[in-house]
């Protein structure tokens, strides 16, 4: 008996997206865990989802989707001089 993908663990994947603000991002990543699950449930290897993962997420930032799933670099955090201690 062939196993379906799990509902819980899409909706789950894909609203841990939405730290990126976008609802694009949210449904972009919901139907991307569908195509991991689906190959997890096909391969038994976690390997296989990663790889994935990482050449879709490539491929999202080449064809110009990025901007829905990135802030952008993190911002400078300025450094306190501490003082020194007493003599």
């Amino acid at each position: 008996m062939r196993q379906r993908p799990e509902t819980a663990q899409r909706a789950a994947f894909g609203f841990v997206h939405i730290v990126f603000g976008s609802w694009f991002s949210v449904i972009a990543s919901d139907f991307g865990s569908w195509i991991f699950a689906s190959r997890y449930v096909r391969t038994r290897s976690l390997f296989t989802g990663s790889v994935e993962h990482s050449v879709y997420g490539i491929l999202v930032f080449t064809v110009g989707l990025g901007r829905y799933f990135s802030h952008g670099p993190v911002p400078e955090t300025p450094v306190r001089a501490i003082a020194p201690a007493p003599a």
